[in-house]
């Protein structure tokens, strides 16, 4: 009798076990489902942010190409086209922050809409508008949205260093860059057409720069900082050398370029992760810091050139990249120091 109820109260429990992984079966299949198709919609999502952030981000340096052309349209000096650059920046550093914070409080996606509006109404603008008084009025309001785009796309995706760094770099970089037109044309003898190929192949080594940091910045961002201002002071400073060599050019403008959009990955990254806790804060900052090195890197070009000659710039842009590599490699020496110290107590 024992075992007869023995024997029933373990087929009940089969039974009862065989249930219960029928139900858990049920509810996994369905959620591990579930979780798939959000993935890859995150994925086309992040795909979509990436392109809208690349043609946006475009929007702020379209006019480098153009620098002679509005100059002499406008009937401005080279310099105050070049300040185009340094109002759009200036707004971007200014008002990006407290227009982010205010932004946050909204839906993201409506945040995404009217700052790209905004930027894509102000190019159009550009191309209507009559004054230089009128261009710095649209400059300055696609600064104020370009902050707010980046910053609140750049989360919902996910992704961000030192600030002064960042600053110090990107003084570097627009120090040359926005005078990189007049530099092809004016200094190194390149025609017209032969100097918007020469942009061209600065963006496509963009490309692989881009690429490059990216796993470089995977390992140590920092580390890789040092690097990407190495190649810039090497680059930047070398122009003004190879103005009879054009394959040597080339060869220059092509490392120019890989390290100028290096210069964005590895300086988004090290923020990033030095601001984990407040991720869109700290990209605002980010962007803030970099767009006060912009402006700064537009007036010290234009100071040079006004100055010394444009045939000066990219010295004073490799010196700025100079400062970059002895802050970057200082910030290295002090990161090892501090793990050196457990190990020695």
């Amino acid at each position: 009798m024992a075992r007869q109820r023995r024997e029933s109260v373990r087929h009940r429990n089969s039974v009862h076990d065989r249930r219960r992984r029928q139900r858990m079966t049920c509810d996994v299949v369905p959620a591990r489902m579930a979780k798939a198709r959000p993935a890859r919609a995150f994925g086309l999502a992040i795909g979509l942010l990436a392109f809208a952030n690349f043609v946006i981000v475009t929007s702020e340096f379209i006019v480098v190409g153009l620098l002679p052309a509005m100059a002499s349209d406008l009937g401005v000096s080279l310099a105050e086209a070049g300040r185009l650059v340094t109002w759009f920046a200036l707004a971007a550093a200014i008002a990006g922050p407290p227009a982010t914070m205010l932004a946050a409080r909204s839906e993201p996606k409506l945040i995404v809409m009217l700052t790209a509006l905004v930027i894509a109404a102000g190019n159009l603008a550009v191309v209507l508008a009559p004054r230089y008084e009128a261009l710095v009025v649209v400059r300055i309001a696609q600064g104020c949205a370009l902050t707010v785009f980046v910053s609140v796309s750049t989360v919902a995706a996910g992704f961000l260093a030192h600030l002064l760094l960042s600053s110090v770099l990107f003084t570097a970089m627009f120090a040359g860059y926005t005078f990189i037109a007049p530099l092809l044309g004016t200094v190194a003898g390149v025609s017209g057409t032969a100097v918007g190929w020469m942009l061209a192949g600065f963006g496509l080594a963009g490309i692989l720069g881009n690429w490059a940091a990216g796993h470089a910045a995977d390992r140590d961002p920092l580390v890789a900082t040092v690097a990407v201002a190495f190649a810039l002071a090497v680059a930047m400073a070398a122009v003004g050398l190879a103005t009879n060599a054009p394959v040597l050019l080339m060869i220059i403008i092509g490392l120019w370029g890989a390290a100028h959009m290096a210069a964005f990955v590895v300086s988004q990254v090290r923020v990033m992760q030095a601001g984990r806790g407040a991720p869109a804060l700290a990209m605002s900052l980010n962007i803030s810091v970099c767009n006060f090195g912009i402006a700064l890197g537009a007036v010290f070009g234009g100071w040079i050139a006004d100055g010394r000659g444009v045939e000066n710039v990219g010295y004073g842009g490799g010196a700025a990249a100079t400062v970059a590599i002895l802050i970057a490699s200082a910030m290295v020496a002090a990161r090892a120091s501090t793990k050196s110290k457990p190990r020695s107590a």
